[in-house]
């Protein structure tokens, strides 16, 4: 089960909500500060998505999909494994484990009905 203490900086209550984008835009950040990208553009296509579309989630106030996060989550994990350097490898694992946490409380809730 997630909890608040795991989550660390990003406010909890963003999380699983689908009418406050703070989440979504904390993860476009944190890629952004780590060179992942440098535009929305790339964050859209990181998560999979036509490149309009953080654009067009962050207008609507939008959260991250559960197929967007799993995307995002597996690509940062392979790039720690793979492309980053040493010193962001932590980070990019760090943020990939946020959001397969994220994914398995959504799955977790959807069987319990929520």
């Amino acid at each position: 089960m997630l909890r608040k203490q795991q989550i660390s900086d990003i406010d909890y209550k963003y999380i699983m909500t689908k009418q406050h984008s703070p989440f979504l835009e904390n993860i476009y950040q944190t890629c952004r500060d780590m060179g992942l990208i440098s535009n929305q553009y790339e964050f859209s296509a990181l998560c999979g998505r036509k490149t309009t579309w953080f654009s067009a989630a962050k207008a609507r106030d939008q959260q991250i999909s559960t197929h967007a996060a799993y995307v995002l989550a597996n690509r940062l994990k392979e790039l720690a494994r793979t492309d980053l350097p040493k010193k962001l490898k932590p980070h990019a694992n760090a943020l990939s484990a946020l959001l397969f946490a994220v994914i398995n409380e959504r799955t977790r809730l959807n069987r319990e009905g929520q």
